[in-house]
């Protein structure tokens, strides 16, 4: 495995273990009468897998893991015109300290902001502005390499929070499971 950043729009970018999967066939050379291959040559070649781990903004951890759909999901809520105006919609671990916060524009509500947040003031910063074609690139992206990799599976421990419309929740992993 080796650590691969996968870039998506503007300064978000994934980073990712990357592995090569070999799928290695048999070409046959020749054949006897009965149809039966007397030779051949093994034809290598491999595929690259992506176990994707964290989405990150310049520097700055955003998201990790399973909570990478998470914050799929509400940009496509903001594409669809589903999110509500005066919300927040944020995702925070407070195991690693670092979290994201989403909500419209008050000036523009076809822009959604971004925040990340700051260790060192312990608050949230404006990080981005995007435009709905914006997301909907970057959902695309994410889309796309979440179905050519997979999430790194964790057990979850409480130490993330999410807040959807003044809900907030936490994950944990179901007892049959641990």
């Amino acid at each position: 495995m080796s650590l691969h950043v996968i870039p998506l729009i503007q300064e978000f970018y994934l980073a990712t273990d990357r592995i090569e999967i070999p799928e290695n066939k048999i070409i046959p050379t020749s054949a006897g009468k009965n149809g039966k291959i007397e030779s051949g040559y093994v034809l290598q070649k491999s595929h690259p897998y992506y176990e994707i781990d964290t989405l990150y903004w310049r520097t700055t951890p955003l998201v990790n893991r399973i909570f990478i759909i998470h914050f799929q999901e509400i940009l496509l809520a903001f594409i669809h015109s589903q999110l509500m105006s005066q919300k927040n919609y944020a995702i925070f671990n407070y195991e690693r300290a670092n979290g994201i916060k989403l909500y419209l524009h008050p000036k523009k509500p076809t822009n959604i902001c971004i925040e990340v947040f700051d260790r060192k003031a312990k608050n949230f910063i404006l990080a981005e502005t995007l435009c709905k074609v914006e997301c909907r690139i970057l959902v695309r992206q994410l889309h796309y390499y979440l179905h050519s990799g997979t999430i790194v599976e964790e057990a979850l421990n409480e130490s993330v929070e999410c807040f959807y419309s003044e809900k907030s929740f936490k994950l944990k992993t179901p007892k049959v499971y641990e």
